[in-house]
């Protein structure tokens, strides 16, 4: 592939900055400013229109995606489209899966789960389009600040729950990445999970030095997903899902190696740190309840998502989960195909900026390979935050306390001067 300039303005300073191509969503600094930014998908700006779709404004670049905020014209909504970056649309395997999971998401209908549209591909840009929906992630850094309450942390997961048993009873499909930054609240605060269908392709070697390729988030994967196997089923998702649990309350992760082979030789072989082996305020209903959904071994967790709801419902109540059972079902799996042929024009064109051109520098860092993962930060990972605030916490007892106290002296002050004032 010829390489070619990029033109793009910093969202921090507005500074326009001149990168290559070949690091299209990789970091870059501005030397303006110094914010960390991504490098865009070239020939994308607001205006252009992709078959039915218009875009907008651009929304944030991930691992995987562009998403923009754009209009279907056809049926004249808003929505948000995920476009993928270049080198992931040259790998056939990756866009195969994508193009085929993603279909069968738009099957999917919940109100806990982000509603998928349609995707496919026109001309050269494969998309995934999802319903638009002003958002608060829990891992975005809004949510440094603090913890999750246990309760709230234990609503959310039976959110979830209910979101991934539906997948699993009515589409039998598992979602293969839950963590945190598929996890949002839309403006009611209704948790909404996010991605079925496009969990990350990860690339790493063993200790044999042989090459091996797995779906999903080493932090979060369950033993079974992380070695590879083509035979999971729903226990996978509540491994993940208890992992996720642990990290709302505690923000820690239970499983994090200085590279990725060594964090999937701790989820394959690690037992989950002992209760009293760190510092957190995570009750023994709720450690006991996380135990027992990231056992090691598939057959010892939840034998079905409706046990492990009733078993969050008996955390909420302060007691202890108890156990599991076993229930399956068979559904047919179906999706639909998108046209790649549609027309892509462009309706309205960039407006000239009158700031000088910067030629930025490139961060050093690796070419990433489409199959590997992002880099892996290491120690603990900030807790993260949600959107809705707990009706009733220490902060707001401590100060109901003071107002009383304050209130009895001013009361007793009131009695003395009266008896004072009516002796003389």
């Amino acid at each position: 592939m010829n390489e070619y300039d990029i033109n793009f303005n910093c969202t921090n300073c507005d500074a326009e900055i001149v990168a290559s191509n070949a690091h299209v969503g990789m970091d870059i600094k501005c030397p303006k400013c110094e914010a960390m930014l991504k490098v865009p998908i070239p020939s994308l700006n607001p205006g252009i229109i992709l078959g039915e779709f218009k875009l907008v404004r651009r929304i944030g670049i991930g691992g995987i995606s562009e998403v923009w905020l754009a209009e279907q014209k056809s049926l004249n909504r808003a929505i948000a489209l995920k476009i993928l970056l270049p080198y992931l649309a040259t790998n056939d395997r990756f866009v195969n899966r994508f193009l085929a999971e993603a279909n069968m998401s738009a099957q999917l209908e919940h109100p806990n789960i982000l509603t998928v549209y349609s995707a496919g591909r026109i001309g050269k840009f494969y998309y995934l389009a999802t319903s638009f929906i002003d958002k608060v992630e829990l891992n975005t850094p809004q949510g440094l600040s603090r913890k999750i309450p246990e309760h709230e942390a234990l609503k959310i997961t039976k959110a979830i729950a209910s979101a991934l048993r539906y997948a699993w009873d009515q589409h039998q499909m598992i979602h293969r990445d839950i963590k945190p930054v598929n996890i949002m609240f839309d403006t009611h605060g209704t948790p909404r999970l996010l991605n079925f269908g496009i969990s990350k392709v990860i690339k790493w070697q063993d200790s044999n030095n042989r090459e091996s390729n797995v779906f999903g988030t080493p932090e979060y994967g369950s033993p079974e997903q992380l070695s590879g196997s083509s035979d999971i089923d729903f226990r996978s998702d509540i491994y993940s899902l208890g992992i996720t649990l642990f990290q709302l309350i505690s923000g820690l992760l239970p499983f994090q190696g200085e590279s990725v082979e060594k964090t999937i030789g701790m989820q394959k072989h690690t037992p989950f740190p002992e209760r009293d082996s760190f510092k957190h305020s995570i009750s023994s209903q709720a450690y006991t309840l996380i135990e027992l959904m990231t056992l090691k071994n598939p057959a010892d967790r939840h034998r079905s998502w409706d046990y492990l709801i009733s078993d969050l419902d008996l955390v909420l109540q302060d007691k202890m989960p108890v156990g599991k059972i076993n229930r399956t079902s068979n559904v047919k799996k179906i999706y639909t195909v998108s046209n790649p042929n549609a027309k892509i024009t462009i309706e309205k064109s960039r407006e000239v900026r009158e700031n000088k051109q910067i030629t930025v520098p490139i961060v050093p860092q690796e070419k990433q390979n489409p199959m590997e993962p992002s880099p892996i930060p290491n120690g603990v990972v900030p807790p993260p935050q949600i959107y809705l605030k707990p009706f009733f916490n220490r902060e707001s007892l401590k100060r109901c306390i003071k107002a009383l106290i304050i209130g009895i002296i001013i009361l007793c002050l009131t009695i003395v001067v009266l008896k004072v004032f009516f002796n003389r």
